[in-house]
């Protein structure tokens, strides 16, 4: 995984703000992502690259090792790599393992193409250049970029009266050409240190391209987060055209205002009792680990027999959700699992 994080350095060397925060890490996990995807995919074709091995001259490596280009080290591998890059974006040129002009003449055209700069006269790439950067990047999938990130507390969101009025601690992203017709994500965080802002860093990179983005507090209260977006957006906000998450105790908030009036719900292990559950619906996705819950764990006794007060939980949010599924997934791992699995919430 090492070998390809260093993207994030020069990300973080170019753009230190707070706001770039959840982009960057939303891209750490993506890269990680896509390394482990790498090998799995590497696995399941060895019968393919094994058949079209006669035609390369050698094995790529994953990553570029060393400096390419004039008086550079010129490592095969490394070159085939960065021909690879270049083909992907659109420069062509062949498959040699050589810096020969042909390559020289795909990464000019590179150069001017993807930095809108002058290519030099003598072509060097180091590791972490801006050129390096740009051919890598294109091989990843595209990332979502929020037309904005900021937060209610006043500083970049609101200003002067205007911050004085709006509930603190409510995060908002706004994709580009947002209009009435972008579909909305609210998320309600859990209590302690799964707030606003660490649920936020946890939403696929992806999404902040498709929506607009809600993130509050435990316990807080829809009314503030319709103002926030009201604020912004300059119409109000329907529940009904809301898709609304709440993990851990923000669940159990989401569960208090009720879910029938949402567009879709998701209960992301959340704090559900065997009463709360009576206020899910058939728009609800539940995933839950019932033992880290002590009150679902506590002994009862129906028909005679003793369960615990999850059986009959399950039995009722069965009957009510959409779909209810039981993990042994951690509890601070859940959000991002929950995001991945049911990847077209949104």
């Amino acid at each position: 995984m090492k070998s390809v994080l260093w993207v994030l350095d020069l990300f973080l060397d170019q753009y230190p703000q707070k706001s770039m925060l959840p982009i960057l890490e939303q891209l750490k996990q993506r890269i990680v992502a896509l390394a482990l995807q790498y090998k799995e995919i590497k696995a399941g074709t060895k019968g393919n690259e094994e058949a079209e091995e006669e035609q390369k001259p050698l094995p790529a490596r994953k990553r570029v090792a060393k400096t390419v280009g004039h008086n550079a080290q010129n490592l095969p591998a490394d070159l085939l790599l960065i021909q690879t890059f270049l083909n992907e974006k659109g420069f062509s040129c062949e498959l040699t393992g050589e810096f020969d002009a042909a390559t020289e003449e795909a990464l000019r055209n590179a150069y001017m193409g993807l930095l809108k700069e002058k290519a030099p006269k003598k072509i060097t790439i180091a590791l972490k250049s801006p050129l390096m950067l740009a051919l890598l990047m294109p091989v990843l999938p595209p990332l979502g970029k929020p037309k904005e990130i900021a937060s209610t507390e006043g500083r970049a969101l609101f200003t002067g009266k205007e911050a004085a009025q709006m509930p603190a601690g409510i995060f908002i992203t706004i994709p580009e050409n947002a209009s009435a017709a972008t579909p909305v994500l609210v998320l309600l965080a859990g209590a302690g240190q799964c707030n606003s802002s660490w649920i936020m860093r946890r939403v696929p990179s992806s999404w902040y391209a498709k929506a607009v983005i809600i993130a509050a507090n435990h316990p807080d209260k829809w009314e503030n987060i319709a103002k926030v977006y009201e604020a912004k957006m300059a119409e109000p906000l329907s529940k009904g055209k809301t898709a609304i998450c709440g993990f851990s105790a923000g669940g159990r908030t989401l569960l208090s205002w009720g879910c029938s009036g949402f567009k879709k719900v998701g209960l992301i292990d959340p704090d559900i009792s065997l009463e709360s559950v009576n206020n899910t619906a058939g728009n609800t996705i539940l995933s839950i680990r019932p033992e880290i819950w002590p009150a679902l764990m506590e002994k009862i006794e129906i028909d005679g027999k003793k369960v615990t007060k999850a059986q009959p939980m399950l039995a009722i949010a069965r009957s009510k959700c959409k779909t209810v599924e039981v993990t042994e997934v951690p509890h601070f791992d859940y959000v991002k699992y929950f995001f991945g699995q049911f990847s077209s919430f949104i």
